[in-house]
């Protein structure tokens, strides 16, 4: 069933994307962000982010993002290692002040592809020799909001907020650089 949603997701964006005169690649960046998943340690995580222009209005832009974020616990009996990879179509909502920042508010949705791993050398009844793994894909809400600001014609940095749910829920705190194309 999540298959069959995001497969209708994908076609309706990309019917109301290409419908649109605005679309095309207008920047890419990377991005690096403190993440805070729930029931394990915060960690680092690094991504890179496409924006694609405008649909609807002006003040409405579809991003596309690649985040990757991992990290590894030792739990006295071995060690536990968590890993995600999130691909996420993002709407922002550019709030037009006539200031220095632009401030915005999203919302999207995403596939988390994640893995987690116990491996441990100690022999237990039961668990396989070596540990055990296992791997999710799963269909994710993302929520946002932050601020960009022009650091020159070519660059542009911004800073924002976004909670995840699905799949590893999380909040994250991201900083970044976007190249401009137009």
């Amino acid at each position: 069933m999540k298959k069959v949603l995001v497969v209708l997701f994908m076609v309706m964006l990309s019917t109301v994307a290409f419908s649109q005169t605005e679309i095309g690649l207008n920047g890419v960046g990377a991005h690096i962000s403190l993440v805070m998943p729930d029931d394990v340690d915060n960690t680092i995580g690094f991504g890179a982010h496409a924006d694609l222009g405008t649909i609807f209005m002006e003040e409405l832009s579809l991003h596309a993002y690649v985040d990757y974020w991992g990290m590894k616990e030792d739990i006295g009996l071995g060690e536990i290692k968590f890993s995600n990879i999130s691909l996420a179509a993002i709407a922002k909502y550019n709030f037009d002040m006539d200031q220095a920042f632009t401030p915005y508010a999203g919302g999207g949705m995403g596939l988390d592809f994640a893995k987690s791993k116990w491996e441990t050398d100690v022999d237990i009844p039961g668990v396989k020799n070596g540990g055990e793994s296992d791997t999710e894909t799963e269909l994710v809400i993302h929520l946002l909001g932050g601020a960009k600001m022009p650091i020159n014609d070519q660059i542009t940095g911004f800073a924002e907020a976004k909670y995840s749910i699905g799949g590893f829920d999380a909040f994250m705190l991201t900083v970044g650089a976007s190249f401009n194309l137009q």
